[in-house]
């Protein structure tokens, strides 16, 4: 919770309770309770972001403020019970969605460099699209490029969402909320600045990240800063119409479900291999632009990449990697290869590979064919799991929807899963791509949450 929204809590709260005990019967805790009530909506109102939130903790207020003037003008001492009982369930209501759905905070990186962004749009026009309201015509990947800046560099912050307001209302859609409890989040922004001068240090290793199906990039932020922040230039991939929202040169592009069905029987994990195909093709088609059309490509060591994901993206990562040559490392988490090849999985991965699990996932049939694609990997490779964890602990959803843990969303400890999942992953490549810091799977856990398996080197 924001620290002025916990200060109008209190200084209203505070001020209800007074009324309440000694409202209209002792002159000073009326003069104190209406001076408390005023400065406290009133400093809120100055300071801080007006949203339907904080609209009940106002009227509250303004109601103790009225009571405590019209105490002031009696001579009866009078109690306020029904006045004080209305501003308290105004109160609580107004805390209950502050702390439910906040604003969300994109948390500052902590690498030596500061932070820039670009996005753009990819066209792709040996594919055709295939999902969307009007399939055909090539297809259109959405690109945010992080990228390390001049230390010390400070521009306008780039927004958390780019085109707000479409892509809320899909993101509302998607949690079975009403839009305008998430209207919040369009004032969000990152660490990351639009167009800042590139750091003289570069080039620098290269990390192509695959959100989820119906996930988004904006959902990773965090972590993709970070890792640019350490001297990566990371490149966020939004799949266009398998993702939350798009956001392309001319329009925004939502999720169309029909992508993945919903209960996968037989016939339709043809579809799921078909989504993360898809995934792959995109993660080929947008290295290829990167590396070889865009100025960006000035600034990437070529031979230094690895690919990430969430999910979909952690399994069109592995696909992706096992296909092509330019792949020197790969991080999933919760990665889907229920639909990957037989031959894929059996044959594992040339290079190091990370799976980060939460407990949500593990003893399941993913779990049992990623463990059979790490036997057969030749790599450096190993699986952590995060006791206590769910699914979207990996994404910032717990930030967005802090009643998501009742909501069964997300796990008890999902910022400290998120954590977990950001630091593993920055340490792992920085030990394969750039040679700093020991394979974090050959340290001692520092995590009493974190558990490790690596296939014994006998193993078939």
């Amino acid at each position: 919770m924001h620290p002025m929204d916990i200060g109008l809590v209190v200084g209203v709260l505070s001020s209800t309770l007074a009324l309440w005990i000694g409202g209209g019967r002792y002159r000073r805790v009326t003069i104190a309770t209406l001076v408390v009530a005023t400065a406290t909506v009133t400093a809120h109102i100055l300071t801080a972001e007006i949203r339907w939130q904080v609209v009940s903790m106002h009227l509250a207020g303004a109601i103790v403020a009225v009571a405590a003037v019209a105490d002031l003008a009696r001579e009866t001492p009078r109690r306020r019970s029904l006045v004080s009982l209305l501003a308290l369930v105004a109160t609580i209501a107004g805390a209950a969605a502050v702390w439910s759905l906040p604003v969300t905070q994109i948390s500052a990186p902590h690498g030596a460099y500061s932070v820039g962004r670009q996005a753009f749009t990819v066209v792709d026009d040996a594919r055709e699209e295939r999902w969307g309201p009007a399939p055909g015509g090539p297809r259109r990947i959405a690109v945010t490029v992080w990228y390390p800046a001049h230390a010390g560099y400070v521009g306008t912050p780039s927004p958390w969402i780019g085109d707000a307001d479409d892509v809320i209302g899909a993101v509302a859609e998607r949690l079975r909320l009403p839009e305008f409890t998430l209207g919040h989040l369009r004032t969000v922004t990152t660490a990351a600045a639009d167009d800042a001068p590139v750091s003289a240090d570069a080039p620098f290793p290269m990390v192509i990240f695959s959100h989820g199906w119906s996930g988004a990039t904006f959902l990773h932020t965090d972590q993709l800063v970070e890792l640019a922040s350490h001297g990566y230039v990371v490149v966020g991939i939004d799949h266009t119409y398998a993702a939350l929202a798009s956001v392309l040169d001319d329009h925004v592009a939502v999720l169309d479900v029909t992508s993945l069905p919903a209960d996968p029987d037989d016939d339709e994990f043809v579809a799921a291999g078909a989504l993360i195909s898809t995934f792959s093709a995109d993660v080929e088609r947008v290295f290829s632009a990167v590396t070889g059309q865009l100025a960006i490509s000035d600034i990437i060591d070529p031979t230094r990449i690895a690919l990430t994901g969430h999910s979909t993206g952690g399994g069109a990562a592995i696909m992706t990697c096992s296909r092509v040559r330019w792949c020197d490392a790969v991080v999933g988490a919760d990665p889907w290869v229920e639909p990957l090849p037989d031959d894929l999985v059996g044959d594992g991965l040339d290079v190091p590979l990370l799976s980060i699990r939460s407990e949500e996932w593990t003893d399941t049939d993913n779990d049992a064919r990623l463990r059979r694609l790490h036997a057969a990997s030749r790599g450096s490779e190993g699986r952590i799991s995060i006791a206590g964890s769910q699914h979207q602990d990996f994404t910032l959803v717990p930030a967005v929807v802090r009643a998501g843990e009742v909501l069964g969303m997300h796990g008890p400890n999902a910022d400290d899963t998120h954590v977990l999942a950001v630091d593993w992953t920055r340490r792992f490549l920085d030990h394969h791509l750039r040679g700093i810091g020991t394979d974090p799977l050959d340290a001692p856990t520092a995590d009493a949450r974190v558990t490790v398996s690596r296939t014994p080197p006998d193993a078939p």
